[in-house]
């Protein structure tokens, strides 16, 4: 008798099966292994991609695979090759924010001024 952990597992999908090209939040949250609110945050942060069809927040999975090659650590707890995206994406957001700052700042400065 064979050993059940040495015979590949096999999955057979009917020839007309379609594949999804988006999958909902809570979808996506489950197959990132997060949770709704996480994803969300990381959306807001423009850290995950997605796209706004008809108000609902949707999820290409090619994008998030695309997204996790991006951000794949080695074992060695080096970067992939493309693993800079992630770090860029948070920069510039950082930097947006520090500009509105300071924006908002030099406006308050210039108002101070004025009286």
């Amino acid at each position: 008798m064979r050993d059940a952990t040495l015979i590949p597992a096999v999955t057979v999908k009917a020839a007309n099966a379609i594949e999804p090209l988006v999958v909902s939040l809570a979808t996506a949250a489950k197959l990132l292994g997060v949770s709704d609110r996480h994803l969300r945050t990381l959306t807001k942060e423009g850290t995950v991609p997605f796209v706004k069809l008809g108000g609902r927040i949707l999820f290409r999975i090619e994008s998030l695979n695309r997204m996790l090659t991006e951000i794949e650590t080695t074992a060695s707890g080096d970067r992939s090759p493309n693993g800079s995206l992630l770090k860029d994406r948070r920069a510039t957001r950082q930097s947006r924010v520090h500009e509105a700052r300071k924006e908002h700042a030099d406006k308050s400065e210039d108002d101070l001024a004025q009286d």
